[in-house]
């Protein structure tokens, strides 16, 4: 699971990725399939992709190197996996019972409200789809 997403942070669709990026929506599709066939986690909603800052500038990288594109995949899944452990080590000085609970509290909300912003996006996207084939 990732870790190493922030509160409120904007999750993008892949048409808005490729918008952002410069690469058409299929591309977008193979570069993640290319990260992830190499251990790069994405967040997901089912089998849809939820991106967010850290990964768009993942595809930046992909769409810029001169290299094979698995090779420079690697080096981003070491990237990331260096992130989410330093995020794992982060050290929270907790001084007693009451307070470990408000933060496991805070830890629960925070998982929630990501998975809230991915169905979120879903549904959006969905409505935003169903409307435009209707009119």
């Amino acid at each position: 699971m990732r870790r190493d997403i922030q509160l409120n942070e904007r999750a993008f669709s892949s048409k808005e990725v490729a918008e952002e990026v410069g690469i058409a929506t299929p591309t977008v599709r193979k570069y993640g399939q290319i990260l992830e066939r190499n251990g790069y986690e994405f967040l997901k909603d089912g089998d849809r992709r939820i991106f967010v800052q850290s990964d768009i500038g993942a595809l930046i990288v992909l769409r810029d190197t001169d290299k094979p594109l698995d090779d420079t995949a690697k080096e981003l899944v070491y990237q990331q996996k260096e992130r989410l452990e330093g995020s794992n080590e982060t050290q929270i000085a907790i001084p007693d019972t009451y307070e470990k609970n408000l933060f496991a509290s805070y830890i629960v909300q925070r998982s929630e409200t990501i998975e809230s912003a991915g169905q979120s996006l879903f549904w959006r996207n969905s409505s935003k789809e169903f409307l435009s084939k209707s009119s």
